[in-house]
């Protein structure tokens, strides 16, 4: 959605995206635990997506871009839908993955 947009802006790449699947994205067992952490680790990018987003909201207001805000407005609505579907999942995962006995 945003590529019209870096034609008309231009990119820049800070090595971010390969830090954090460095950091986050990290090969698990199978199992009740890792699968938790795993969502965990999905749930803090899609919270890094949200930062990133907000950061473009502010440069688009600056401009004045109307398109971009409405595009950064439906991603932003899918990082929501993301976040509360992590969230659901993770606590509903986590009685079961913490408490019940292996």
């Amino acid at each position: 959605m945003l590529k019209p947009f870096i034609a008309k802006y231009g990119e820049r790449q800070e090595g971010e995206p390969k830090r954090l699947d460095k950091a986050l994205l990290v090969k698990r067992r199978q199992g009740g635990f890792d699968m938790l952490r795993d969502l965990h680790e999905i749930w803090l990018l899609v919270n890094e997506s949200m930062m990133s987003l907000l950061v473009l909201e502010q440069a688009a207001r600056a401009l004045r871009d109307k398109d971009l805000l409405h595009v950064l407005e439906r991603m932003q609505r899918r990082n929501e839908r993301q976040q509360s579907w992590l969230k659901t999942r993770i606590s509903q995962a986590s009685p079961q993955v913490l408490v019940v006995p292996l």
